[in-house]
């Protein structure tokens, strides 16, 4: 059961979860786990109903680690020109199937999506989809 990326029913996904009964052959999970294979290619729809191909192959990314455990992440995303908003449905949608999407909203605070690193930041830059490797 998904919260549809959205943390404000990361709550509501739990409790239904917990007092969901016992089905034979199901199982019943909060929120969408990640992929077991890596889709960097995928079609999302823009703010204007229109589906786009998004190939998130050769995005890269930083993280930002807090002493509480959650992250920022500065994300580079080369070749996708749309719009702010579809920008970002593509990011969120891509993290979650690397990452699985509760452990992405319990754990990725803010994402900016950027042109370029600063260049004192550049180095620490890694690959998007190497975010599958990072203990969360």
């Amino acid at each position: 059961i998904s919260p549809n990326i959205r943390v404000d029913l990361i709550q509501d996904v739990n409790e239904i979860v917990a007092v969901a009964p016992r089905i034979i052959n199901w199982e019943l999970i909060a929120g969408r786990p990640r992929k077991r294979e890596i889709l960097n290619e995928f079609v999302i729809t823009n703010i204007y109903g229109e589906d786009l191909e998004v190939n998130a192959k050769d995005w890269m990314c930083i993280l930002y680690k807090f002493k509480n455990q959650t992250y920022d992440l500065d994300v580079q995303i080369n070749g996708l020109h749309v719009d702010e908003e579809t920008q970002y449905q593509a990011v969120e949608i891509h993290i979650s199937n690397l990452i699985g999407e509760m452990i992405f909203l319990s754990k990725i605070k803010n994402i900016s999506i950027v042109e370029d690193f600063d260049s004192n930041l550049e180095s620490r830059a890694i690959p998007l989809v190497n975010l599958r490797e990072v203990n969360f």
